[in-house]
């Protein structure tokens, strides 16, 4: 980092030492806070900043600074650009923030509590188109703001976005939520308690607290989050945003792949990596929706009969999910993308009824998760459940 920049002057280095300094070649965080040239001698008992300031005290003209506010600059210039460290000690007793789903996949993601997504990571919700992926972040987003009091980010890339089928979704949650089936009338209840909330009211602030930008490509996204960080950041009272939706990210970066260019691949990865820093720094759990593509499955020929193998998968091939190989389909934005995420799940839609055994409710539409892969949680796992007008049933 240059030593002129906002960060770092006037605070903690006056424009006037800074020029001195740049007299001397010293430009950068790194031309100040180390001397190639200079050995250290151990038992001199020196902490390194005290030696650096020693060091380049001798270099500056008399009457610059005094030692001990060059020291403390240094000591100061060292915090702002530096990462600060946290002990184990202090990470154990930390507690784990959670966004929640629909029973069957808190489980899978939570095995031991069944809490749901985990804070601080970058989820990939995968699927071929109709396999409920908007479906399944819409309600997952919508629980969150009925139950917490925080606000969510909704970065639609295609312009699909209905307010009209969001605010139905919220008020079937919310009238489950307030008269759940299994509720009765409580005859001892207080008549003169204060009445709850009208269904309108919740609905009306939880929706406030709902944004939606739309991007249509990736620049505009970073200005989204950049302008994200700035705003939380200058303003201490502001309800904190603890979930981010890119729906979706596959049409802004598959335009820039190209066989003879690694531009796009590059590009893919800057985000990714954007998105993750994001996550740890706000302690949000971002969704990132991926579209599907086919599965080019070579099928070799065997030896002496010359008949089609159906085992012609790689051995390291990443997806070898059955429900990637039915469907002929698997994430796209290429096999490293995979990666790039704390995991991916995978989701399509179950129409073979005879296997699954129970009748078909009318508009209502069965489908299968998978965790294909996870660094928080049990891979090949795997859940069922049911889409009825927009509601995860």
């Amino acid at each position: 980092m240059r030593l002129d920049s906002e960060i770092l002057s006037p605070d903690p280095l006056p424009a006037p030492l800074v020029q001195v300094l740049s007299n001397l070649g010293i430009r950068t965080t790194t031309d100040l806070l180390f001397d190639r040239d200079a050995s250290r001698d151990s038992s001199s008992g020196h902490s390194p900043i005290q030696f650096r300031a020693v060091n380049l005290y001798g270099r500056l003209p008399s009457g610059t600074i005094s030692l001990r506010d060059l020291e403390r600059s240094l000591s100061r210039v060292l915090e702002r650009v530096a990462t600060p460290g946290v002990s184990a000690s202090d990470l154990q007793k930390q507690d784990r923030a959670y966004v929640t789903s629909f029973p069957a996949l808190n489980k899978i993601l939570d095995q031991e509590s069944s809490r749901g997504f985990l804070m601080s990571h970058v989820y990939e919700i995968s699927g071929d188109r109709g396999a409920g992926k908007s479906t399944l972040v819409l309600n997952t987003a919508l629980g969150h703001l009925l139950s917490e009091c925080s606000e969510v980010l909704w970065i639609d890339t295609t312009g699909d976005f209905a307010v009209d089928r969001a605010l139905e979704t919220l008020r079937v949650m919310n009238e489950e939520r307030q008269h759940p089936p299994s509720s009765t009338m409580d005859l001892d209840s207080d008549p003169f308690a204060p009445s709850p909330p009208s269904s309108e009211s919740i609905m009306g602030e939880v929706l406030a607290r709902l944004h939606v930008s739309v991007a249509f490509d990736i620049q505009t996204i970073y200005e989204i989050l950049d302008s994200l960080g700035l705003f939380l950041d200058s303003d201490e009272s502001y309800t904190p945003i603890k979930c981010i939706i890119i729906d979706s990210l596959t049409p802004l970066l598959s335009k820039h792949f190209s066989a003879v260019s690694a531009q796009g691949h590059a590009m893919m990865t800057a985000f990714m990596r954007h998105l993750k820093e994001l996550a740890v720094k706000y302690g949000s759990v971002v969704f990132v929706v991926n579209n599907a593509t086919l599965i080019d499955i070579k099928k070799p020929k065997t030896q002496n009969t010359g008949s089609s193998s159906n085992e012609g998968i790689a051995p390291n091939f990443p997806y070898r999910s059955r429900l990637n190989l039915l469907a002929n389909k698997k994430p796209a934005l290429g096999p490293s993308f995979v990666y790039m995420t704390d995991a991916t799940l995978w989701l399509a839609e179950w129409k073979n009824s005879q296997e699954d055994g129970e009748d078909r409710e009318p508009d209502t539409t069965l489908h299968v998760l998978e965790v294909l892969k996870s660094r928080v949680s049990s891979s090949n796992t795997w859940c069922k459940f049911k889409i009825r007008g927009g509601m995860i049933v």
